[in-house]
């Protein structure tokens, strides 16, 4: 009798682990299946939808419970599984620089000049990357069948056309889960089977009734971390969060039969949150531990809690090499120009490392959104690398600027357009337009692929400042109004090179012409002719500089360096007002010729404690640059140091030097995950004062580096950091003869084009 019974026994034994979708919720499925392992509960068959379907694959690939623990506890896991890109990845080459947008909003433009907005709020290039290179060995061995992996599985997708949900049996693995995890608006939907596919969630989140019609076990152990949360009473939660109530509303538990087994944990954090992993694994941990005793009634058969290592059948594609690479999606010659960022030697291999690096480095570039990474065995035991490239002619739009309770409001407003044809082309233009600064700036960038890219990047810039336009709302304050306006205007080069993915070198050359209206006095009337002086040369800078700060604006985390060599030679002109003592009848302007060198260097760092970071900034600069004709226009045209936001609105006569050095500290109070309070202290010194002479001629005094001779400047910042850019309450200090208090409110970005003559 025991022998007849004992095939029915071992029958009864198939488990089969339906995984729910959920978002961030879903990293809990990781911890379901280390108490599952832990207690020798060996699964036969999985489902997975979304998040579930991204734990289950890679379970199903033969990851262990803790080897998928290991995967997405570090940092970047948080980056690619929410669209972003490590830091360390970004490539610096084609970043421009910093600006003053809100928003920007992509339009791709196809072969046939045909315009659509890109609605999509993420990248997906280091998602596809990872996917990729964690599970195309083991779909690769599996024949691209699910049936034939360790454990046969099952991914849940949605096409939205036919509104029905897709189950995903064959093909790529990476290609399967990234399909079910596409959310709507965030990720761009992948095309499988000549279908484009999104988020599984949207029609069958919890997929018990898949595995019974794929597999039908004789028990089902669902997991559902999305549990239903239907705001009744809060109209404001569901307006703000639509997308996430559509994608758990399918999650039907009831479709589950007495023998089989219901976990679900009780995740007190979002859905759209990634972080917080080793919380949501231990609460998935603890939430199947309670059920474990459960789970064995209904599960007899037990199997030894290292089993999962006995199925696996692959090894690490980080140890194979990539001998060819390939491209798809584009015309030959824009092919050549991608096969020169990958470019591989006769009889030499790339490792996976130096595939990565330039895979990003190419992603790096606003044509290349859009990359899908494929890899493939060749004959000789290594890998070939082939990369579909999507052909759109991309057209950028950006909106911004900033509002002030100071008079420095303004609005920003650029398009960058990129084209791939031998080269990659980008023209960028922007403008500036308020009452204290205006601007406009036209730049064509030719990128050239090489395993050292470059670009050459003619330039046009035109700045004009106000600074008597600069006033106070709150504190009215008696402002030394020495530059009425300043005009700069560039016209040359930049040759930008790549040393490294964080590093960039940049040689400027180009024709300055600077124009400066100003008046001998601390107060300026209505009937003052004004003095002009002009600044007309050429001008050569090379630039060092490396940038991983994670934001444009009150920076808390990464940090950046620069160093720079400034050359100039030109003419000084300069045409006396009524209120100079070269004011003559009969005046013909005044000439003189100058060259000078100038050498900079600045670093700037974020350290993290908690929810405390403290940072610095240590700046320094030494020219032999000569005086002007004047006091005024000495100081004017003098090297400054910006420490604080509104550092760059102000003339602030006591920060001006030929030669300096200069520094601070940053303390950043992380009040919650959207406010910072920052105080922030600097000290300026210069190693010469420029002073004022009997006949405003301009004086220079050495000071002494061991003497007291400094100048402070410090604020105490409350930020809040919107999706839009940061809104701040200001309070700052000067040390400066004319300007020592300022109060303000600043919403958005106070950022200019580069001053020409300044770093």
């Amino acid at each position: 009798m025991f022998a007849f019974l004992t095939p029915y026994l071992l029958h009864a034994q198939r488990v089969g682990l339906v995984l729910s979708g959920g978002g961030g919720k879903g990293l809990a499925h990781i911890g379901v299946l280390k108490c599952l392992e832990d207690n020798g509960i060996k699964v036969d068959y999985i489902v997975g939808t979304s998040m579930g379907g991204l734990v289950g694959g890679f379970y199903a690939a033969g990851y262990s419970a803790r080897e998928i623990e290991k995967i997405v506890l570090p940092e970047d896991f948080q980056y690619w599984a929410g669209g972003k890109t490590l830091p360390k990845d970004r490539f610096l080459l084609p970043r421009p620089d910093d600006d003053a947008a809100w928003i920007a909003l992509d339009l791709e433009i196809d072969t046939s000049f045909h315009a659509m907005i890109n609605p999509i709020l993420v990248n997906d290039v280091a998602l596809n990357f990872a996917l990729m290179r964690y599970l195309y060995q083991p779909s690769a061995q599996a024949g691209f069948n699910f049936d034939s992996l360790p454990i046969p599985f099952r991914c849940i997708a949605a096409d939205v056309f036919t509104q029905k949900a897709v189950i995903l049996k064959q093909g790529q693995l990476a290609d399967a889960l990234r399909a079910s995890m596409t959310v709507p608006l965030f990720f761009r939907p992948i095309k499988i089977e000549k279908r484009y596919l999104f988020d599984g969630g949207i029609y069958n989140n919890f997929g018990v009734d898949v595995m019974r019609k794929e597999f039908n076990p004789d028990v089902i152990i669902g997991v559902n971390v999305a549990q239903n949360e239907y705001p009744y009473d809060n109209d404001d939660e569901l307006m703000q969060n639509p997308l996430r109530y559509m994608l758990i509303a399918n999650s039907n538990t009831n479709l589950l039969f007495e023998k089989d087994v219901l976990i679900e944990p009780q995740i007190p954090f979002p859905s759209t949150k990634l972080d917080y992993v080793k919380e949501k694994i231990k609460i998935g941990y603890e939430a199947t531990q309670k059920q474990i005793e459960e789970i064995k009634k209904k599960v007899s058969r037990q199997s030894e809690s290292n089993f999962i290592s006995q199925f696996r059948q692959f090894t690490n594609l980080a140890e194979t090499n990539i001998s060819n690479f390939t491209v798809s999606g584009v015309n030959s010659h824009q092919s050549r120009y991608v096969k020169g960022m990958f470019k591989i030697k006769k009889n030499h291999h790339l490792s996976i490392a130096e595939v990565r690096k330039r895979y990003f480095r190419l992603a790096s570039y606003p044509y290349f959104q859009t990359l899908y990474p494929r890899f493939a065995p060749d004959k000789a035991g290594c890998y070939e690398f082939d990369l579909e490239v999507k052909n759109k002619n991309i057209f950028k739009v950006q909106g911004g600027g900033n509002l002030s309770t100071r008079g420095v409001s303004m609005i920003y407003g650029g398009i960058n357009f990129s084209f791939l044809r031998k080269k990659l082309y980008s023209v960028m233009l922007n403008a500036y337009s308020g009452t204290f600064y205006t601007s406009f700036q036209a730049k064509l960038q030719i990128n050239y692929p090489y395993r050292i890219p470059f670009y050459i990047e003619p330039q046009i810039t035109y700045n004009n400042w106000d600074y008597i336009k600069a006033s106070e709302l709150f504190l009215p304050i008696e402002t030394f109004k020495t530059s009425v306006q300043r005009i700069d205007r560039f016209f040359g080069a930049n040759l930008g090179i790549g040393t490294g993915n964080s590093m960039k070198t940049v040689l400027s050359a180009g024709v300055v012409n600077n124009h400066d209206d100003y008046v001998n006095a601390n107060t300026l009337f209505s009937f003052d002719t004004l003095d002009v002086t002009s600044l007309r040369g050429l001008l050569l800078r090379l630039q060092f500089s490396n940038n991983t700060l994670n934001r444009k604006q009150f920076a808390s985390t990464g940090g950046a360096d620069h160093f720079s060599i400034f050359y100039f030679n030109g003419s000084e002109t300069h045409l006396a007002g009524n209120t100079s003592v070269f004011n003559k009848p009969n005046k013909t302007p005044y000439l003189a010729y100058h060259q000078w060198f100038k050498l900079k260097a600045s670093t700037e760092r974020y350290f993290k404690h908690g929810k405390y970071h403290w940072g610095y900034l240590v700046e320094g600069v030494f020219s032999n640059q000569p005086v002007f004709r004047n006091f005024r226009s000495t100081l004017i045209n003098a090297p400054a140091f910006y420490p604080l936001l509104d550092s760059k609105t102000l003339f602030l006569s006591d920060f001006r030097a030929f030669s300096y050095v200069a520094g601070g500290l940053r303390n950043v109070f992380s009040l919650s995950k959207k406010i910072d309070f920052r105080l922030e202290g600097y000290i300026f010194k210069p190693f010469n004062r420029i002073l004022e002479g009997n006949r405003q001629n301009p004086l220079l005094t050495e000071t002494n580096l061991y003497v007291k001779d400094f100048n402070l400047a410090s604020s105490g910042i409350l930020v809040y950091h919107s999706p839009l850019g940061p809104a701040s309450l200001n309070i700052n200090y000067y040390d400066d003869v004319h300007y020592h208090w300022s109060f303000f409110l600043n919403v958005g970005l106070l950022i200019f084009n580069k001053r020409v003559m300044e770093d």
